[in-house]
């Protein structure tokens, strides 16, 4: 069949359903059973045979940051298809899940012939950057699921704030084994054995990776047999720095007794940390600070432990950032990667978008990266350097750049997926989502590789 689409809505928005025509385009499903659910966001989405009748059915992720902690509008949502592309919605079928969620990925875990889920958490509203809890759930064959984390292992309850994962075979024994990352996240690697999910060692190279990643895919880049990953992270170009001799921390705790976590962002200068928020920044949110930093000349020096006393510290939650290069990491086989950074072209903006494709058609995967960001304060400007970037594959784990008039790619905003679709006379055209704005849509024209 034709390949259909679903966009998911912002609160106060309903996703909607794109049915592709075979007369070419698409049009607009009925919505009405997403209508429903309009009050919650959607995140994460994705269409698999929940209950192995043969047709699609569609998970959605809810999240944000916009309602409190266990909100009903936080559960997230199974829609089954009747068959005739209508969903209804499934009530039953999901445990209670309050989480602000970032995505969902399907495997058989068990080896038992249905799809069980990874569903990621990415935040608790309110209380930045407490970890949420994410979930590993069995499907009972029926479309039914069960929350099994604990049994698979303990770890992924709360693994960090979750912005992406993927099912991968990277041990090549047959069996999907588990990557996740996030942000303030190391690329943490869990290994399918007996059913279980068992995290690499130390050893598997992937130590010191903590950084604020976005998105992974997956592909054979290096011709090798296994599979290797892209890994959109925050990019270099920003005033921030971080490495594993001098991460960005994060300090996170309640200093002021007022009951909600109050983070503190430190990075390197010159060989020392000192904190990135200005002084009227800091004294907004910890007003008991006022008397201790009158003169902007007083604060221009503190650094972390001169601003809090060794006790208000010795319970501080600590994060680290140790990189926020976008990265090439090489399953070099028996469990062990090696992290490389892609060209500095990858690493002018936070990339959220990768899309793994042989778009030259030359026997090689080539990997398009799209993202920016724009919430930031006006002192760092908007991170908004990337147009889509088309990275051309050699066959070896290198890339090469190809230049925007040759790639025909000029996309502004602030991208958060790319999704290629085959249409129905065998064309393919590559859709970028973005926040606030309308998809932008190319088609490929492959003997000038755009």
């Amino acid at each position: 069949g034709l390949a259909d689409l679903f966009i998911g809505g912002a609160k106060g928005s309903s996703g909607q359903l794109f049915l592709q025509k075979k007369s070419g385009g698409f049009s607009v499903a009925n919505t009405a059973v997403f209508d429903n659910d309009q009050t919650s966001e959607d995140i994460g989405t994705l269409f698999f045979d929940v209950d192995s009748d043969g047709d699609l059915d569609l998970y959605v992720v809810s999240g944000g940051n916009e309602y409190e902690v266990d909100s009903p509008e936080l559960q997230d949502r199974l829609y089954l298809n009747n068959g005739s592309a209508g969903f209804e919605k499934s009530e039953s079928s999901l445990p209670r899940m309050f989480t602000s969620g970032s995505c969902v990925k399907a495997s058989d875990l068990d080896s038992d012939g249905d799809l069980d889920l990874f569903v990621g958490g990415r935040l608790v509203p309110g209380q930045y950057p407490t970890t949420p809890r994410s979930y590993v759930l069995e499907n009972d064959g029926t479309g039914h699921f069960t929350d099994i984390t604990a049994s698979i292992n303990p770890a992924l309850e709360y693994p960090g704030m979750v912005t992406d994962a993927i099912w991968s075979d990277f041990t090549g024994d047959g069996k999907d084994d588990l990557i996740i990352v996030g942000e303030f996240m190391p690329i943490r690697a869990f290994e399918n054995i007996d059913d279980k999910l068992i995290e690499l060692k130390e050893d598997a190279g992937l130590l010191d990776s903590q950084g604020w990643w976005n998105r992974i895919e997956q592909g054979d880049f290096d011709n090798d047999g296994d599979m290797d990953y892209i890994v959109g992270n925050f990019g270099l170009n920003s005033q921030l720095k971080a490495s594993p001799e001098e991460p960005v921390e994060l300090y996170a705790k309640d200093f002021d007794n007022n009951g909600s976590i109050d983070p503190i962002l430190t990075s390197y200068v010159m060989g020392e940390s000192y904190p990135v928020f200005s002084k009227d920044d800091l004294l907004s949110q910890l007003s008991n600070l006022k008397s201790k930093y009158v003169n902007y000349s007083d604060y221009a020096s503190a650094q972390i432990d001169d601003i809090f006393s060794e006790n208000e510290l010795s319970d501080v939650e600590i994060l680290r950032a140790k990189t926020f290069a976008t990265s090439y990491v090489e399953n070099l086989g028996n469990g062990k990667f090696e992290i490389s950074q892609l060209p500095s072209s990858a690493q002018f903006a936070p990339i959220y978008g990768i899309s793994v494709e042989d778009f030259n058609n030359d026997g090689n995967l080539d990997a398009l990266l799209a993202g920016n960001f724009f919430g930031t304060r006006v002192k760092y400007g908007r991170y908004d350097a990337n147009k889509g970037l088309l990275l051309l594959g050699k066959g070896n784990g290198k890339f090469d750049t190809v230049d925007a008039l040759e790639s025909g790619l000029n996309i502004n905003g602030e991208v958060r997926d790319i999704t290629v679709i085959e249409q129905a006379d065998n064309s393919q055209i590559i859709l970028f989502a973005r926040n606030n704005q309308a998809i932008a849509n190319y088609y490929f024209n492959t003997k000038n590789e755009k």
